[in-house]
């Protein structure tokens, strides 16, 4: 019968209500086949997963049971063996061949065994577990050899139904398929779902309560305890990250699961958060807002963490003994604790997910001796890595976390080829986050190269809140880049980058969909023979626009908002190269600037010499009330020689500005530092977000008249 696919989703328990149960697990000959257990138990308080993508047949004797890493396999494996009473072999735990599996069931049960006419009647079966790790330690030929005796052993048997489990990751799950396809036997399949909301609920307690039975008072019995103060603190942490995740405020992470299931719904996501929310009062952290104290970035960093921590034990556990081993007598290998680390994993992971070819061995300590071997054995494990799914990430964070590294990491820039940055293709909402985290610190800020940021911004617009009260606000000035998020009423502070040896023209190849560009150099919309898309929400100032573009396609806003795409060249709007304007119409896009090339003239707008003259000097006003950061004081400050050597720098109208606010008390000079007087800021009308906001309001321009006066 041609295999069918199941559309709709079945809870793994469920899915197992009609198969063979035993009573009660055969008799195990004590001592023999260690890998083998007669019934595995889960830990804990199992939850149950649901199982997508399930394909069946008639004839099918084995059933593939495949996950990401780290998903559950080997839980849900114990946990159907507790279930049916099936015997379980962890074939991590032995070296698989020609043979392997009968030899372990005559070893487990004896010649005359029980199990072998059970298994021939339908009356139960086997589960076999961690069939990737398996594949690891024995080699593609020796499991391939395993895979043709489980088949003969499942076909042995005359009852027509599934009777043996095998379990996955996806790479090795596809050499499974393909070696049952090549013998023409049937196999059916099922993926193993990411939790859904109540699962996971369900799986930082029951993580809650293992950890308290091994660790008592150390908070871990509070949900336990305090179960519905703790569940209005868990859910306020989700609702943090999944606002980060879609880019949006959440106030019921419930709505949005399935959006965020991919990596809120992640086994080792959840436990790393089960630790966050292990606190003495939830009732009392919830009131203290401590859902907020720590950013959504550095919570997805410490789960990044933890992951690339358990992949390393993973290694030692399953390969560093048995490398050792091949060592000849007279070589040591004293740093091995040291190999499959955290820098070398993203490395790997870069390597697979862009394409790249290593230039230099990982590690160097690896002695020559074991080194084909060490490649091997690692490249294996980074294809069943559980950040990837095949070659590409497995979800938007580890994404965005392989696509920061190859593009800021100095080890992967040198153990990589090509150059791992120019191999980097789109962002999603944390690339700009992990960039500012991975990157060199310079004077404050992190130190990038220019050509990264199309790609920062991109990252910076994708993060925002989708609501139209918030604008993407980046500015550019020499070699300073700040990005931040402001709403209308309201500001953030920003990321802030050091552009390396900037070229003073920044490129913006493809499409800006949203935000606010001031820049007081050159700025480069499109490439040529393409189509450059501008959003409705975009405003670019800079001194000079040149956009290479053949043709720009202005789209419209949502519903009845439809504000325009503004272009403002102080000095000119080239754009030698442009054929035609996609607009939705009238005042769909506004150009200012004194040199407009003809296809943009229908859309120019002419500004007078004195608001040109207001508008450079509220640039310069402007580049000095962001440099201020709201820190542990009551007022935003900066460092004085940060200020007057790479702000105000040679520029006469901002060392005027500067003073004038000192005199106006809106700036006060205290032990090295500036400070901004909010308070004083206000008398005049102003807000911080009303100066840096990109439109001048008629305070600033005469908060500007004041600066002016002699």
């Amino acid at each position: 019968m041609i295999n069918q696919e199941e559309r709709s989703v079945t809870n793994l328990l469920d899915f197992i209500g009609d198969f063979p149960r035993l009573t009660t697990p055969l008799a195990k000959l004590e001592g023999k086949a260690p890998a083998l257990s007669a019934r595995a138990v889960p830990s804990g308080d199992y939850v149950w997963p649901d199982l997508s993508g399930i394909v069946r047949s008639q004839s099918a004797k084995v059933m593939l049971v495949e996950a990401a890493g780290a998903v559950g396999k080997s839980e849900a494996a114990r946990a159907i063996s507790q279930h049916l009473n099936w015997p379980l072999i962890d074939s991590a735990r032995m070296q698989v061949g020609d043979y392997t599996l009968t030899g372990q069931v005559f070893a487990a049960f004896g010649m005359d065994s029980e199990f072998l006419p059970k298994m021939s009647r339908g009356e139960v079966g086997l589960v076999i577990d961690a069939l990737d790790e398996a594949h690891l330690k024995a080699g593609t030929s020796n499991f391939q050899a395993f895979l043709e005796n489980i088949a003969w052993f499942a076909n042995g048997t005359t009852a027509n139904v599934v009777n043996i489990f095998l379990f996955s990751r996806p790479d090795t799950a596809d050499l499974i398929r393909a070696q049952f396809e090549e013998t023409g036997l049937p196999l059916d399949c099922a993926t193993i779902s990411f939790f859904t909301k109540a699962q996971a609920d369900s799986f930082m307690d029951s993580h809650l309560a293992r950890k308290n039975s091994a660790k008592p008072g150390r908070n871990y019995d509070v949900s336990a305890k305090a179960p519905v103060p703790f569940g209005q603190f868990r859910d306020a942490q989700l609702n943090e990250i999944a606002g980060a995740l879609t880019n949006d405020r959440v106030d019921d992470v419930a709505v949005v699961w399935e959006s965020v299931r991919e990596f809120l719904g992640y086994a080792p996501v959840l436990s790393v958060l089960a630790e966050f929310l292990a606190v003495p009062n939830p009732h009392a952290s919830l009131k203290s807002d401590l859902a907020r104290d720590v950013a959504p970035d550095e919570i997805l960093l410490q789960i990044i963490t933890e992951i690339l921590d358990r992949e390393q034990g993973k290694f030692h556990d399953n390969k560093l003994t048995q490398l050792y081993a091949k060592l000849p007598a007279n070589v040591d290998w004293p740093n091995r604790s040291d190999v499959y680390s955290a820098d070398e994993q993203a490395v790997r992971l870069v390597s697979r997910h862009l394409d790249l070819e290593l230039r230099v061995e990982l590690p160097a300590s690896v002695p020559v001796s074991i080194r084909d071997s060490y490649e091997q054995a690692a490249k294996q494990f980074t294809a069943d890595h559980p950040f990837l799914a095949g070659r590409e990430a497995l979800n938007v964070v580890f994404g965005d976390f392989i696509k920061a590294k190859a593009s800021i990491d100095a080890k992967c820039k040198l153990s990589l080829t090509p150059d791992p940055a120019a191999a980097v293709i789109g962002a999603g909402p944390f690339f700009a986050r992990f960039v500012h985290r991975f990157a060199p610190v310079v004077a404050q800020s992190a130190s990038v190269h220019e050509d990264l940021l199309p790609l920062l911004l991109d990252s910076h617009i994708s993060s925002m809140h989708r609501s139209p009260r918030y604008i993407a606000y980046t500015y550019m000035q020499g070699q300073e880049v700040s990005l931040m998020e402001l709403e209308y009423d309201d500001s953030l502070f920003p990321l802030s980058f050091i552009v390396e040896d900037p070229s003073g023209v920044s490129s913006f190849p493809d499409r800006l969909t949203r935000g606010l560009i001031l820049c007081d150099d050159t700025v480069v919309l499109g490439t040529r023979r393409q189509v450059l898309v501008l959003g409705p929400y975009v405003t670019v100032v800079a001194a000079d626009i040149l956009i290479e573009a053949e043709r720009l396609s202005v789209e419209p806003g949502l519903g009845t908002v439809r504000p325009p795409s503004i272009l403002f060249g102080r000095d000119t709007v080239q754009a030698n190269y442009l054929t035609g304007v996609d607009s939705y119409g009238e005042g769909s896009l506004v150009v200012y600037g004194d040199t407009v090339w003809p296809r943009l003239q229908a859309f120019q707008r002419k500004i007078e010499v004195r608001d040109k003259a207001s508008f450079s000097d509220y640039v310069h006003l402007r580049a000095l009330i962001k440099a201020f950061r709201q820190g542990a004081g009551s007022m935003p400050s900066v460092y004085g020689e940060l200020l007057d050597k790479r702000i105000v720098k040679e520029s006469p109208v901002r060392l005027k500005f500067l003073n004038r606010m000192v005199e106006l008390k809106i700036v006060v000079r205290q032990e090295g530092h500036y400070y901004l007087s909010t308070s004083e800021l206000g008398k005049f009308g102003i807000s911080w977000g009303a100066v840096v906001d990109g439109s001048p309001s008629n305070e600033v321009l005469e908060l500007i008249a004041r600066l002016n006066a002699p």
